[in-house]
Formats: structure tokens, C-alpha cells, sequence
């Protein structure tokens, strides 16, 4: 992915940026039990559709399902799986393009009554067919040639993240690079705090976590101002990525 190539996409990614929502948390809840509580994932699994996938807990009789609208709104119990092998469930027809947020717990049956184990970290998911994510970068600023990325894939389909990458000191940067076009010599790019990265090209599975390490050529100043751009196709659609430790993240189709 080279700057000349992707400039003007760039400088309508500087308008585009749209932020991706926290991360929820789990509820407190208090279960008087030696089951484990379950390790909850999950992503889109169409326009009206999300897939919840657990690891299976030990001992297991089966599983309840909660969700809601909302990180700390009201749970509400949507499904109960009776087999302690099944680790997934489907929640169909649901609304498109919306958000819900989800938890679950495995149960166990002593002298005929149910003992629970602690609800999983609450999963948040959005129904829809285009690229979902989460990220995390670090929020350390140092001089280095390594920018790492990591993604969590709240999408239906594979992202496949090719090897090719762009660093920008800050927002300045971005700006110098309207200014300098196509034409900008490798110089006047390394001036404005620009470099093209390279990573190990990989993909990324729905529900699958994933640390992308791009590297470049010599130490760059990497701080809370900067922005990494990524390339990945998806779905047979080539995107561009942004992102930054203390910024609002996003995607542009190539």
C-alpha cells in the first residue's frame, strides 16, 4: 500500500472517522458454585443475526443465555441450552444494524435444583454484513519501528489483513501529505513523520482475536496523535483501516 497510491483515501478517511463503542463489562453476580464461569465471544452473524460461542465448562448440565439492549440495562434470559457439550447459540431475527450485548453462565443440576457459575465478561456485538471490529493499541509513547495492532473480529466474514501499512506522526502529518501529493519524495515524507510499515499478512476468523505487528524501517515517533493504516479485504472487498490509541476508528473501501 503505497502514500501516492491511497492519498486521496486517506484524506477522505481524516473526514470519515467514526468512533467504535467500548467494550462492556461483566455484571457482578454472586453464584455459590465450583463450576467456572464460561469465556464468552461473539460477532455478527448476518444483517438480523449474532453468534454467541463458549468454551466449555467442566461439569456443565447446560448454559443460560442473557441479553440486552444496553451494556448496563436489564439482562433478560433468551436462551437455555440443555446439553453441556453445546458451546454456541445463534440469536436470530434480530433487529439490523443494532447493537446487543450479551452474557452467559453454565448451570449444573445437585438434588434436583440448579447451582449457576458467574456470569462471562459481557460480549457486545452489531447485527450487520460489513466490517465490525474491536482494537486495542499501546498507550505508551516511545521512539520505536514497531506499531502493533490488536483486532478482535466482530464480523461474519474473515478479515485477511494484507502485509502492507502507513504510519503518521499526528494530524500535522496527515495534513503535509495533502500538501506534498503524489510527488513527495521519500525525504519530505520521512520530514512529516510518514512511513510506509510492513506486517506478517494473516487473517483474522469472526469471534478470533489477533496482534498485527507492523514494522518500520527506522524508529518513528509513535504517541496518543498517531494514526496506523491498515489494508485487509473482506468479503472480497479490499478496506483500509485507521486507527490510534486515543482516537476515533473506522474503514474506507479502496
Amino acid at each position: 500500500m503505497s502514500l501516492k497510491k491511497h492519498i486521496s483515501l486517506i484524506l477522505i478517511l481524516a473526514m470519515l472517522m467514526t468512533a467504535v463503542p467500548a467494550l462492556g463489562t461483566a455484571d457482578s453476580v454472586s453464584a455459590a458454585s465450583t463450576l467456572k464461569k464460561p469465556a464468552l465471544t461473539n460477532h455478527a452473524a448476518g444483517s438480523k443475526s449474532i453468534k454467541n460461542t463458549w468454551k466449555k465448562v467442566r461439569g456443565a448440565k447446560g448454559y443460560e443465555v442473557y441479553r440486552s439492549a444496553k451494556k448496563k440495562g436489564k439482562y433478560q434470559k433468551v436462551k437455555t441450552i440443555k446439553k453441556g457439550k453445546t458451546t454456541s447459540w445463534t440469536n436470530k431475527k434480530l433487529k439490523k444494524n443494532k447493537a446487543y450485548f450479551y452474557k452467559v453462565r453454565a448451570y449444573k443440576i445437585v438434588k434436583g435444583k440448579k447451582k449457576y457459575s458467574k456470569f462471562s465478561a459481557v460480549q457486545r456485538a452489531v447485527t450487520t454484513n460489513t466490517p465490525a471490529w474491536e482494537w486495542y493499541m499501546s498507550k505508551k509513547s516511545e521512539k520505536t519501528d514497531t506499531i502493533k495492532l490488536e483486532i478482535t473480529n466482530k464480523s461474519r466474514y474473515n478479515m485477511n489483513f494484507t502485509k502492507n501499512g502507513i504510519f503518521f506522526r499526528d494530524a500535522d502529518s496527515l495534513e503535509q501529505a495533502a500538501e506534498l501529493g503524489e510527488s513527495a519524495t521519500p525525504q519530505e515524507l520521512e520530514a512529516a513523520g510518514i512511513y510506509e510499515l510492513k506486517a506478517k499478512a494473516g487473517t483474522i476468523r469472526p469471534g478470533k482475536t489477533k496482534v498485527l505487528t507492523y514494522k518500520a524501517d527506522k524508529e518513528v515517533d509513535y504517541s496518543r496523535e498517531s494514526i496506523l493504516f491498515g489494508e485487509f479485504k473482506y468479503n472480497k472487498t479490499k478496506y483500509l483501516i485507521f486507527a490510534g490509541w486515543d482516537m476515533e476508528a473506522g474503514y474506507i473501501k479502496e
